[in-house]
């Protein structure tokens, strides 16, 4: 073992083995009948809702789209569960050590939210189905799950809480076709970023290097002790949504 010095590129990742909304969008013809039709009966069909989606449909394998279908190992490798009071139940939400506290009345909004908006999810997909009868997976089968028994809460909270707790906001860079450069900022789900750890004092960070077309994590201006586990500082934020939004 050894210390990772300064300013040390600790791992690169490939932009096209991220999955991002404005992909699917891009690339896959579903999600962009989807969003067209979203956009004229549903305006709340967010980001979040889209790659939430995507996780879902990716974790099947059956997609029969090339680009969903190798994001099916990276999806398949999320937790199972994930260790947030999103996930607990009226009877443990309410123990003695959170009745009395922020995080209490923050999971009770966020979970009467999440349950509204799979509520409007469905009949989206409802009536998405009813009207692009033509939109089918790789088995013949409805591309996107429609229903409350294709598509349970408890699946839709799954794939949206490894959105929140895994995503990351990054700030592209891109080159156009007259040399200019562009910035835009997207949210991603990206392979080994995704893995990092929390601490308010980690120095490491990730950004975009358009020279190369990766996502870089690379280490900030001190040693990292050898041995050491490597975090990433997610941003200041109080306790509460630390173990809302990331468990």
């Amino acid at each position: 073992r050894a210390s990772i010095p300064p300013r040390t590129t600790l791992c690169a990742v490939p932009l096209q083995s991220t999955l991002a909304a404005q992909d699917l969008l891009s690339n896959v013809e579903s999600f962009q009948k989807l969003h067209t039709f979203a956009n004229v009966n549903y305006p709340s069909f967010t980001n979040d809702d889209i790659l939430a989606l995507a996780v879902s449909v990716a974790r099947t394998g059956t997609s029969g789209d090339p680009f969903i279908d190798k994001f099916t190992k990276f999806t398949q490798n999320f937790p199972s569960s994930y260790n947030s009071t999103i996930f607990y139940s009226p009877e443990s939400l309410a123990s003695k050590t959170l009745l009395h506290t922020s995080l209490y009345h923050e999971t009770q909004m966020l979970q009467t939210q999440i349950a509204q908006d799979w509520e409007a999810l469905l009949k989206l997909l409802d009536d998405f189905k009813l009207t692009h009868p033509e939109v089918k997976n790789g088995s013949g089968g409805a591309f996107f799950p429609a229903g409350a028994e294709a598509f349970p809460l408890e699946e839709y909270v799954h794939a949206l809480f490894s959105v929140y707790s895994r995503a990351a906001d990054l700030d592209l860079s891109l080159s156009t076709t007259d040399s200019t450069s562009i910035s835009e900022r997207v949210r991603i789900l990206c392979p080994f970023l995704d893995m990092f750890n929390h601490s308010a004092t980690s120095e490491t960070f990730h950004k975009f290097d358009a020279k190369s077309g990766k996502i870089v994590i690379v280490s900030g201006d001190s040693e990292i002790p050898a041995g050491s586990e490597v975090f990433l500082n997610y941003g200041p934020m109080p306790n509460s949504k630390l173990a809302l939004f990331y468990g």
